[in-house]
């Protein structure tokens, strides 16, 4: 028998990804994962297009069958994959997704009572995913989340005869390869406001990161220590609040 829920717990993000989908659908693909059963009443298959030159998810679609909650979980696991690497999307969690589900208003887009969904989605996924093995990833992707314990100040390009274009340049290859693929991770990103006086830098955050306590305390100072360690050893960053 398939459990009901009662809509009015549900987040308005949920609600529209149960009605109106974005990534229901099917697609020509290897990249398949199935689990569960429509005899017990919870079916559900991802479909990932994934490029073979660098791993990172093009397009994702899913078909379901059974409660309401398991086609919101698929939709917004669809959503968490889209442009990220193999290797990232395995580390997607059902925190996370629970997290992306709700509401600016901290209104849970899931009832507590949901996890079975969520994980029967995740395992789904996580054999898509595990049909990617062998596919290369670029390498500033391979590795885990900078250790700041390790990080050593390098050889720096030398700044002051940098262009403002080409600082901002500099900087922003930081960000997209070595701090960006994990706060994305958790919902969040980490973009470049502005850069005054050679060395204040002024960051946006978006995503879950807006609302997220550590985005000024710990994550921001790995952010401003990795730019440190390889771009500036004096370089400032402010958050834009």
């Amino acid at each position: 028998m398939i459990q009901q829920f009662p809509w009015v717990t549900f987040s308005a993000k949920m609600i529209k990804s149960i009605l109106r989908p974005v990534h229901a659908g099917e697609l020509k693909t290897p990249y398949i994962g199935e689990e569960g059963s429509g005899d017990n009443g919870s079916k559900v298959r991802f479909y990932l297009l994934v490029n073979t030159e660098d791993g990172v998810i093009q397009d994702a679609k899913f078909k379901a069958f059974g409660e309401t909650l398991l086609i919101g979980a698929a939709d917004i696991i669809c959503e968490l994959v889209m442009q990220k690497n193999y290797g990232s999307a395995k580390r997607i969690s059902a925190e996370l997704v629970e997290k992306t589900a709700e509401e600016r208003s901290h209104k849970k887009g899931f009832p507590s009572e949901a996890a079975s969904y969520i994980n029967l989605a995740l395992e789904a996924l996580d054999l898509a995913l595990a049909k990617c093995d062998g596919l290369p990833i670029p390498e500033e992707f391979l590795v885990t989340p900078v250790d700041l314990s390790d990080l050593k100040n390098g050889d720096y390009p030398n700044w002051a005869a940098l262009t403002h274009v080409e600082r901002i340049a500099l900087i922003s290859e930081v960000l997209t390869h070595e701090i960006a693929p994990y706060v994305q991770l958790d919902g969040g990103d980490v973009k470049i406001k502005e850069l005054k006086n050679d060395i204040e830098l002024t960051i946006k955050y978006e995503g879950s990161c807006t609302t997220c306590i550590s985005s000024t305390g710990s994550t921001l100072n790995a952010i401003q220590q990795i730019l440190r360690a390889r771009v500036h050893p004096q370089l400032v960053v402010i958050p834009d609040l």
